[in-house]
């Protein structure tokens, strides 16, 4: 496969046809010229066709027409082990990891707060919205802008320390479940209640949370691997190239996930150390099966990669006002003659169109929405 994958020519943010508004998430921007690359602004493709599937899939999961009737796939663990669905967000986050090298507005510490802190109050805005009230609290958004900022940080150190510092996370959540206590924390235990993660959102969220506070500061790590791979692909090394390190990669993860996996419980809501390796593994395969597909297949992919805050947002509170209020009785309509199963699905892929089509109106508008 040729480099045209990894790298295609793109007009510059501000330069006629693409026109800058409203904010982002902390993934993507332009490129400088360096090594193979063409001089001029450039776009990672096989990295936006990534970022846009894990949004997509996102959309599915999070708008089931009736949810005790969904598909394995698409529903997300009671507790301990791993189903598809829960793959979905290291994958997001490994993309906004590769993405980092390659922001050059990214280099400022008050860029990078400013982006964390704007995203977490959008998250916020969404769960208001969502709850009928105005509320502080966790939610996906926020828990990319903690993960977005801390993995910032890391890639702030020399480039030789970046997977020093992702061992070394995953080294800190193992010993934060593993030997942790204190009033109400049981150390070794992965029981919801009795985690450190637990305890802390308890306190400060009054319940457990899936996107909770220890679980977002853990999953920096898919952020930093992500980056690590993302550098490679900035330096300009051929897609073969980037494509056998994103399998060996893969393949290293995953089988040391699941040699984890014996001892210490796949938690995606305690983002375990077992789970982070999983979900670094699914990422590393699936960038490197997107360096395979060839280019056309994956365009509306790129499309929605493009603009996701957009993307997520708008279909999200779609999803949280028209379609909620219809949903009820179109759903009631549909279980007449279709099965549960088929009703759930129809409806999560309303709400994933809905989200392409918003990136293709922005794309034919030229716009690209940044923070």
């Amino acid at each position: 496969m040729s480099t045209s994958a990894l790298h295609a020519r793109q007009p510059a943010l501000g330069s006629p046809g693409v026109q800058r508004v409203g904010g982002a998430l902390p993934a993507g921007g332009a490129l400088p010229a360096g090594g193979a690359l063409s001089a001029g602004p450039t776009r990672v493709l096989a990295l936006d066709a990534l970022r846009g599937l894990a949004v997509v899939v996102m959309l599915l999961v999070n708008n089931p027409g009736e949810r005790a009737a969904t598909l394995w796939p698409l529903r997300h663990s009671e507790w301990a082990g791993l189903t598809p669905a829960d793959l979905v967000f290291p994958i997001f986050l490994f993309a906004v990891g590769a993405c980092l090298p390659f922001s050059t507005r990214a280099m400022t510490a008050r860029t990078a707060v400013r982006r964390a802190g704007l995203l977490f109050l959008l998250g916020c805005a969404l769960s208001s919205i969502k709850l009928g009230e105005p509320v502080l609290t966790m939610g996906v958004l926020q828990h990319i802008a903690g993960a977005y900022l801390l993995g910032w940080a890391v890639t702030r150190l020399p480039r030789r320390f970046w997977p020093l510092a992702a061992a070394a996370l995953l080294a800190v959540g193992w010993a934060v479940y593993e030997v942790v206590g204190g009033p109400g924390v049981v150390p070794g235990s992965y029981a919801e209640a009795t985690t450190p993660a637990g305890v802390l959102d308890t306190f400060l969220l009054g319940a457990p949370r899936a996107e909770g506070v220890v679980a977002s500061a853990l999953s920096a790590v898919s952020v930093v691997g992500g980056a690590v791979l993302g550098a490679a692909v900035r330096d300009g090394l051929p897609a073969a190239l980037v494509r056998r390190r994103a399998l060996l990669t893969a393949a290293a993860c995953g089988g040391a996930g699941l040699l984890l996996a014996l001892d210490v419980p796949v938690v995606k809501a305690l983002w375990t150390p077992s789970y982070a390796l999983l979900g670094h593994a699914a990422a590393c395969a699936l960038l490197a099966l997107l360096l395979t597909v060839p280019d056309r297949p994956q365009a509306l992919l790129r499309t929605v990669g493009a603009n996701p805050l957009a993307v997520y947002v708008l279909a999200t509170l779609a999803g949280y006002t028209v379609l909620d209020a219809v949903r009820p009785s179109a759903v009631g309509f549909l279980l007449h003659g279709l099965p549960g199963w088929a009703v759930s699905l129809a409806w999560a892929l309303l709400a994933a169109g809905l989200g392409c089509a918003v990136a293709v109106v922005l794309r034919r508008r030229g716009l690209t929405v940044r923070l």
